[in-house]
């Protein structure tokens, strides 16, 4: 077989051409990298593992106080609060863009430093939680969270980080609600106890601070000792976090009659008031009764 040498010669153009177009991309994208200063393997040296001073000084929206802090007993107050009055456990998280959790920590009260977060975190845009309670958790995990017969407070915000620190004041507010059971008859001779079930109360939400999973039964037995026998407007207080669903509540003692009071409605920073004769066999029933914001009583319903 005979080759020419035209043939030969076109197929080495071809392939030096060929050869040439290659470098002729690598080599414009070479430049290109030069000049934004990027490189496709590698992130941006400007943002490359730098971090900026968060800190947050943590304390109680005034909308969310209680009647009784340990600087102002009893008194109003339309100042934020500080949280050491009311807490003394408080949790941060903080999750990224894709929603990965990236910062994670606790504080409790006995820290000099408490309320006061200090952080450090790259440029970009984070979802902050923070939420505190008065007292050690019963249940706490990156999901749930509880704390029994106390109150809870929650923030949740966006936060965007770019070429400087942060400092900022967060405020939380107040999730559960508080549900006061008040016997207005006289404790008669002979009374040892009053038990107390409510069903059902709920965890703690801690990705949107609502409602959710696990449920509990929550019963009590309080003792009567002899110095309360007469004693009229006996009070039992509870806090609740189930605040977007019905409960059943059910009052009971040896020496008196059982109470069950269905449709019980308990919203959040609200007290809801039942009050009524437990040992007054003849007596109609109990008032339910909303303190929004705890402050002085209107009587809603009767039951």
């Amino acid at each position: 077989m005979v080759i020419s040498k035209i043939t030969i010669f076109t197929e080495i153009f071809v392939t030096v051409k060929k050869t040439f177009y290659l470098f002729a991309l690598i080599g414009l994208a070479v430049l290109s990298c030069k000049k934004d200063g990027k490189s496709p393997s590698t992130p941006d040296p400007d943002n490359n593992g730098k971090t900026y001073d968060i800190n947050f000084n943590v304390g109680i929206d005034a909308n969310s106080k209680t009647v009784s802090t340990k600087s102002a007993i009893g008194q109003k107050t339309t100042a934020d609060i500080d949280i050491s009055d009311v807490a003394s456990f408080l949790a941060y998280f903080v999750y990224d863009s894709q929603d990965k959790l990236v910062s994670h920590y606790v504080q409790d009260s006995t820290l000099s430093n408490f309320g006061s977060v200090n952080d450090n975190l790259q440029a970009g845009t984070y979802t902050i939680i923070s939420l505190a309670t008065d007292g050690k958790p019963t249940l706490y995990n990156d999901k749930n969270f509880v704390a029994v017969g106390r109150d809870n407070f929650y923030k949740k915000f966006t936060l965007t980080v770019t070429n400087s620190s942060v400092t900022q004041n967060i405020n939380l507010q107040r999730r559960n609600g508080q549900l006061e059971i008040k016997i207005l008859d006289a404790i008669p001779q002979g009374t040892t106890s009053i038990s107390y079930e409510v069903n059902t109360d709920r965890a703690l939400n801690i990705a949107d601070g609502l409602p959710g999973d696990p449920t509990y039964l929550r019963s009590y037995v309080k003792k009567i000792p002899t110095n309360l026998i007469g004693t009229t407007n006996y009070s039992f207080l509870l806090s609740l976090t189930n605040t977007d669903r019905n409960l059943r509540v059910t009052i009971n003692s040896a020496t008196g009659k059982k109470v069950i009071i269905d449709s019980v409605k308990v919203m959040p920073n609200t007290r809801t008031i039942l009050s009524g004769k437990l040992f007054d066999v003849n007596s109609a029933g109990f008032n339910a009764s909303y303190d929004q914001a705890f402050e002085p009583d209107t009587t809603i319903v009767e039951f």
